[in-house]
C-alpha cells in the first residue's frame, strides 16, 4: 500500500524538461502521448460498423485545470469533456479527443476551434486506420449542421441527428408551428441534390411546452410514424436506437471505475484511458469468442481482468516479514492448498485475536439449550492458520517445526 502510494504520488507521463515549451502549444501536453497511443490502439482493433454515434463524456474531476468543464445537468457537474466516435450495438469506443481549450502560443495539430472542426478531426483519424464508406453517423444538435453533413457525404459518410432551430439553412416554413396541430409531421428535401431531408415533429411536453425537433438526415430516410398515441416519425425512432453508444460505454465506466481521488488532472486522465480500455477489452474478447458483448457481466470481466494482472506477482514475490494474515489471504487469492513456505516456521495455533468462542465448540452444540450453553463457553484467542478458525485447546493439535514445514 505504502509502494502504491508513492507510485500514484509521483506517477507521470512525460519529460518535465520540456513540458513547458509543449504547453505553449497543447494544454494536454502533460498526458498526450500516452493518449494518442491509446487512441490509435483503439481504432486498430475494431473495424466500425454499419452504425456509429458521437457524443461527449463529462468524466468527473474536481482538479484545479483550465481546461476543467462544468456542466450542471450531468452527475458529476465538473470534469475533463471527451469527444468520442462509439459503436451502437455494442459498447466499444473507436475514437475519442480531449477539449483542452484555446493554448496561450500558437495551436498545435491536435487543437480544434469549434464542435465541427472537432467532428471533422475525429473521422479523419477513424478514414486514415478504419474505413468509414458507408457508415452512419448519429449526433445530437451541438453537432449536426448543413455544411458538415455535405463535407461527410463528400466523403460517403452519412448522418442522422437532431439539429438546433437557429442554425443557418433551416427554411423559415419549417420553423414555424402556426397552424400545426400536436404530434404533427413535416419533412422537405434539399432543392438541388436531394441528398439532404430536414424532418420537424411538433410535440407538445411537460418540461419544455410546445416543441419544435428538427432532425437533418443525409441517408435515405424512413417514411412513415409509428402506430401509437405519440405518431413518431419513423426516422425519430432510428435516432432513438442508435444515439446511445457513447452512453453505454459511460454507464460500463462509471459502475466499476478506478479512478481515485487526486489533484492532479492526468491522474484523471489516466483513470479514463483505464476504464476506456476496460471496457474495450471485454467487447473485444466477446467478439473473438463469438459472443454478444453487452451479454457479458462487466463486473466479472474487471475482477478476471484484475487477478489477471496481480496474480502473477503474488506467485513471485517473497513472503518474508508479512503477518500471516495478509499471506493467508494471497494463498486464498492464488488458489494455493498449502501455505507458502517461510524462514521461520510458525506452529498451528499461534495467530491470535481478539478473543472469541471456539468456533468447532459452537458448531457442534445441540439445537435445544444452544443459546445457553453458548453463554457458558469460555474465549479464546487461538487462530487456525489455514482456515482462520478460532480454536480452543480441545481441537488443537501440536506439530514440531520440522513437520509444519
Amino acid at each position: 500500500m505504502r509502494r502504491f502510494k508513492k507510485l500514484h504520488a509521483n506517477l507521470s507521463f512525460d519529460d518535465p524538461d520540456d513540458r513547458q515549451s509543449r504547453w505553449q502549444s497543447d494544454r494536454f501536453a502533460a498526458c498526450r502521448e500516452l493518449f494518442e497511443c491509446f487512441k490509435r490502439n483503439c481504432l486498430r482493433r475494431v473495424i466500425a460498423e454499419e452504425m456509429t454515434s458521437l457524443d461527449e463524456t463529462l468524466y468527473p474531476t474536481r482538479s484545479s485545470v483550465k481546461f476543467r468543464q462544468y456542466n450542471p445537468r450531468k452527475p458529476a457537474k465538473y470534469g475533463l469533456l471527451f469527444r468520442s466516435v462509439n459503436a451502437v450495438t455494442y459498447p466499444y469506443t473507436y475514437v475519442t479527443e480531449i477539449y483542452a481549450g484555446r493554448p496561450v502560443g500558437e495551436p498545435g495539430p491536435y487543437y480544434t476551434a469549434s464542435a465541427a472542426d472537432c467532428v471533422k478531426y475525429l473521422l479523419d483519424l477513424m478514414i486514415q486506420e478504419n474505413s468509414m464508406s458507408g457508415r452512419n453517423l448519429t449526433m445530437d444538435r451541438l453537432y449536426t449542421s448543413i455544411p458538415l453533413t455535405e463535407w461527410m457525404l463528400e466523403r460517403d459518410i452519412t448522418v442522422v441527428g437532431t439539429m438546433n432551430i437557429t442554425r443557418r439553412g433551416i427554411p423559415p416554413e419549417i420553423k414555424s408551428l402556426d397552424g400545426r396541430e400536436d404530434k404533427s409531421y413535416v419533412m422537405m428535401w434539399e432543392a438541388q441534390d436531394k441528398r439532404l431531408s430536414l424532418h420537424s415533429y411538433a410535440v407538445t411536453t411537460k418540461s419544455s411546452g410546445r416543441r419544435n425537433v428538427l432532425l437533418l438526415t443525409s441517408m435515405n430516410p424512413i417514411m412513415g410514424v409509428t402506430d401509437d398515441a405519440n405518431r413518431k416519425p419513423a426516422i425519430y425512432k432510428v435516432y432513438d436506437l442508435t444515439k446511445g453508444g457513447t452512453d453505454i460505454v459511460d454507464q460500463r465506466m462509471g459502475s466499476y471505475t478506478c479512478k481515485t481521488k487526486s489533484r492532479k488532472w492526468t491522474m484523471a486522465a489516466l483513470a479514463y484511458i483505464l476504464d476506456t480500455c476496460r471496457v474495450n477489452a471485454g467487447t473485444v474478447m466477446s467478439l473473438n469468442a463469438g459472443q454478444k458483448p453487452r451479454l457479458l457481466v462487466s463486473a466479472d470481466f474487471g475482477w478476471e481482468l484484475v487477478m489477471q494482472l496481480v496474480e502473477p506477482h503474488l506467485r513471485r514475490r517473497s513472503h518474508q516479514g508479512l503477518s500471516k494474515h495478509v499471506q493467508a489471504k494471497i494463498n486464498l487469492l492464488i488458489h494455493s492448498e498449502e501455505p507458502e513456505p517461510t524462514t521461520s516456521a510458525v506452529p498451528p495455533g499461534s495467530g491470535r485475536i481478539a478473543p472469541r468462542r471456539c468456533d468447532l465448540c459452537v458448531r457442534d452444540l445441540p439445537e435445544r439449550g444452544h443459546k445457553v450453553a453458548k453463554n457458558k463457553m469460555s474465549k479464546v484467542t487461538n487462530v487456525c492458520l489455514r482456515c482462520r478458525k478460532v480454536v480452543c485447546k480441545q481441537h488443537m493439535t501440536i506439530c514440531c517445526t520440522d513437520c509444519s514445514e
